[in-house]
């Protein structure tokens, strides 16, 4: 399960902003590319590139994806490569 990090502001009256601090993935800077299939999710994808569910994160982020279970098939992902996973 992936956690974001926030750091809460709170001003004298009353109003808060939150700002997500949760850090980058380790990305090295190379991706290679992932068509989307039937009944994919970004944790099915996630386990089949990096072998466990936990890094789905950072390739909903790298691609700018919000839900993990709404994409489309045939929709072509950049899957970001992690340090420590080739």
């Amino acid at each position: 399960m992936a956690f974001n990090w926030l750091k809460i502001i709170a001003f004298q009256d009353g109003t808060q902003l939150a700002e997500d601090i949760t850090p980058p993935p380790k990305v090295t800077g190379e991706e290679e590319t992932y068509v989307v299939g039937q009944g994919d999710t970004l944790l099915s994808i996630s386990y089949e590139k990096y072998r466990n569910h936990s890094d789905w994160d950072a390739i909903a982020t790298f691609n700018g994806i919000i839900d993990p279970y709404d994409l489309e098939v045939g929709t072509v992902l950049l899957i970001p490569i992690l340090n420590g996973t080739r």
